[in-house]
């Protein structure tokens, strides 16, 4: 897992107990550095009919508040800053979704 490529998503995964989809639908908005909480209160999910995804509430509408291991924020620190170098790459395509439309993404 050292050097992949989703190494941070992997470790938050693994050492919060956080669901595939929360940790996908995340914003950093909701990740607070300063206290080393996640608010969790959203999720990422796959429409069965149309195949697309989009951001719903957390299973049975409980939202929670996670202080995960030191280390866990530190990975996600490290996300936020590889992340930021992608936009810096990638510039205005940066958060178009498949369909060409602007999904201005602040997602993990």
């Amino acid at each position: 897992m050292t050097g992949h490529s989703l190494e941070n998503v992997y470790l938050v995964t693994l050492f919060t107990g956080m669901r595939q989809g929360e940790v996908l639908g995340t914003s950093w908005c909701f990740v607070d550095f300063d206290k080393g909480t996640i608010f969790v209160n959203k999720q990422l999910l796959k429409d069965k009919d149309t195949g697309k995804y989009h951001l719903d509430t957390v299973k049975n509408d409980k939202a929670r508040t996670i202080t995960p291991a030191p280390f866990v924020m530190t990975a996600l620190r490290k996300q936020e800053v590889l992340q930021n170098s992608h936009k810096l790459i990638t510039g205005q395509a940066w958060g178009v979704s498949g369909d060409g439309n602007d999904s201005n993404s602040k997602e993990l």
